[in-house]
């Protein structure tokens, strides 16, 4: 099963624009129909590749299997080589290389499944009886890669907030260590701590337009950056190698805040549990994990939660089924967690 595909001349209409999009008009079939998923598009990173080749006019390359899902957000323009760097990003892919000869590769040493498996807890969540105290009969919530069905209790401690039991904020961490960091990143990493100490240090000593120059020189000379330039009076942006922009906000430093009490601190604790009650009230989904928490309300939960278990159910590839639910939660740690956790 493909789920939702797109279909005669709405399908027809977006293969055309984007095969002439990429080759100046000149319309060549592509490798594989798109998928769509809710509002999103996905292509396979066959029919992606033109696109980037023709943006960056460039040598794009890959080992990656030409049917690797590349989720593309709604409204994106699928010929626009912005657009397809941040679907790239957003699909657990990265460009590797110099600006002419790039590669699509995978970030990270450990698959989605792996990193899925340090953000693993196990955890028993209590529902209330329906029509119990407090209960709230509408909205959906998604544990730390368990999907539930209502009712739901939302409650503030000291300093947590639970849903049926299950803490949920603030979020925990990850449940095993990462692994550990190489050698040149922690060499990169000092060198970046260096040049921003350095900046905060020649501000004083220097005056403002020495220490700007200066610390652009350092961030510029970092290992696989190809340029820095302010952008704004306290941000400068770095350029990497594979073309990506990384900001850095270098406001000057002031005293820091005393730390909260633990009346603020309860304080925060109620008024968070407050807004996520009256998410689930108002029929969004709680979505809460090892490292993140958010809500999707772009969608009623029951139709949520019944096409999320469609998804789960249909006989695809796992990675367009990570993708699909990527889609519809909007975000890949979240829909890891879930695929990974039956």
């Amino acid at each position: 099963m493909r789920g939702p595909a797109c279909h005669g001349p709405a399908r027809a209409a977006f293969l055309a624009v984007l095969g002439l999009a990429l080759l100046g008009g000149v319309l060549v079939p592509a490798a594989a129909a798109a998928w769509i998923e809710g509002d999103a598009t996905i292509l396979t990173l066959d029919e992606a590749l033109p696109a980037l080749r023709a943006g960056l006019d460039a040598s794009v390359t890959t080992s990656l299997p030409g049917d690797t899902p590349v989720l593309l957000p709604a409204g994106a323009d699928p010929a626009d080589v912005k657009a397809l760097r941040a679907a790239l990003v957003l699909s657990g892919l990265a460009l590797t290389g110099e600006r002419g000869a790039q590669a699509v590769t995978r970030p990270h040493a450990y698959s989605d499944a792996e990193r899925a498996a340090r953000r693993r807890y196990d955890v028993s969540p209590q529902a209330p009886g329906r029509g119990a105290d407090g209960a709230i009969e509408r909205g959906g919530a998604l544990l730390y890669g368990r999907l539930l069905a209502p009712p739901f209790r939302v409650e503030a401690a000291a300093g947590a907030v639970l849903v049926n039991g299950v803490t949920i904020y603030p979020s925990p961490g990850p449940s095993t260590p990462p692994p550990a960091v190489s050698a040149a990143d922690e060499e990169a990493f000092a060198l970046l701590n260096a040049a921003i100490e350095g900046y905060h240090r020649d501000r004083g000593a220097l005056g403002a337009a020495l220490a700007r120059d200066r610390c652009r020189a350092a961030l510029a000379a970092l290992p696989g950056v190809t340029g820095a330039a302010w952008r704004g009076e306290d941000e400068i942006v770095m350029t990497r190698a594979d073309g990506s922009e990384e900001g850095i906000t270098l406001a000057p430093r002031f005293r820091e805040a005393e730390p909260p009490t633990p009346e603020e601190v309860a304080a925060h604790m109620a008024a968070t549990a407050e807004d996520l009650a009256a998410a689930l009230a108002a029929g969004h989904t709680v979505v809460a994990g090892a490292t993140y928490l958010l809500t999707v309300d772009e969608i009623g939960a029951a139709a949520l939660r019944a096409r999320l278990e469609e998804i789960l159910a249909a006989a695809e590839p796992e990675a367009l089924t990570l993708v699909r639910l990527q889609a519809r939660l909007g975000h890949r740690d979240a829909a890891a967690d879930l695929l990974y956790a039956r």
